[in-house]
């Protein structure tokens, strides 16, 4: 098969998946009574130890050095709580407060808030194309919360707020490691993170402290979660950028508030009208516009980070 073809089927099953495991969380809180807070515990634990051990087994020196330089490992560190925990605990409370499909397309404003961040810090105002998404994002948004009318709030103050934080989590997670990402392997960085990161979410919800149904569906929709939606397709992810570069693989990554919003439609029998639909697709564009190459030799400030924003890999997961 063509590398080229075989990267663009690891990235759209990759995110694919990860789409699919928010309906999973949100089928397991609903049905199952199961606490996201505890998934996020097991989650972060378990993907962060088989990645920690991956990494071991294939001879990785960063895995052990990595605590050995000193700056990195302090940057590490803050990464896991600002970043890695952070963007998984806003993301699985806005499933509990909203759904899977709401939650999955508003974090995907995140690339806004990067376009907007490098933009205030590098003192240089959005290009023609940065301005369009950041008024489609807005626009988007706008719609998913209101259906259109202001007075009139579709989802939870609660669940919004979650979901804006998750979004913000997300350009911090994308932005944070990068320096990290240049001097170890991103399995050594994602794996420590997310295994630090399961410190902090076991203070808030203990692993032993299993709660809900723990039947046959239960079981599975975890390992599911565990399996299928963290460790194959960051693997898948990470095989796609190495074939196709980070750009398209970031650019296919809209196939995941897309899954998410039908498995969550057909499955789990989420109503979204039209006007949701209009809503969806504006934001998902902004994705588009924001990693599209462009013709121009200087590229505009969403472009200096192309490279590091395919390490977003766990967003949603």
């Amino acid at each position: 098969m063509n590398p080229n073809i075989k990267g663009a089927l690891y990235a759209i099953i990759a995110a694919s998946l990860w789409g699919v495991s928010g309906t999973f969380v949100q089928f397991l809180n609903e049905e199952k009574q199961v606490d996201p807070a505890w998934l996020i515990t097991v989650r972060m634990f378990s993907a962060g130890l088989t990645l920690v051990i991956v990494a071991a087994l294939t001879k990785d020196k960063g895995v052990w050095n990595i605590w050995k330089d000193v700056p990195i490992r302090n940057r590490l560190l803050i990464f896991s709580i600002t970043g890695m925990f952070s963007v998984q605990y806003f993301f699985f409370m806005a499933i509990q407060h909203s759904n899977a499909a709401t939650a999955t397309i508003i974090q995907y404003i995140g690339p806004v808030l990067i376009a907007v961040y490098y933009s205030f810090v590098q003192k240089k105002l959005p290009t023609a194309r940065e301005f369009l998404a950041i008024v489609l994002a807005l626009l988007g948004t706008f719609l998913l919360v209101t259906h259109g009318n202001i007075s009139n709030l579709i989802i939870s103050p609660v669940a919004l707020t979650y979901g804006i934080l998750s979004a913000i989590a997300l350009a911090v997670y994308t932005v944070q490691p990068i320096a990290i990402m240049k001097k170890y392997s991103p399995i050594v960085v994602v794996g420590w993170s997310m295994l630090i990161g399961s410190i902090l979410a076991c203070i808030i919800k203990p692993i032993w402290q299993v709660e809900g149904t723990m039947d046959a569906g239960a079981i599975g929709s975890i390992l599911f979660i565990l399996v299928l939606g963290t460790v194959i397709p960051f693997s898948l992810f990470l095989s796609a950028v190495k074939k196709i570069g980070a750009q398209k693989s970031s650019l296919i990554s809209c196939f995941e508030p897309l899954s998410a919003a039908l498995i969550a439609v057909f499955w789990l029998g989420v109503q979204m009208l039209l006007i949701d639909w209009v809503g969806a697709i504006c934001i998902m564009l902004t994705v588009f516009l924001l990693t599209k190459p462009k013709k121009q030799k200087q590229p505009a400030v969403i472009n200096l980070i192309t490279e590091e924003y395919a390490e977003e890999v766990l967003n949603h997961s």
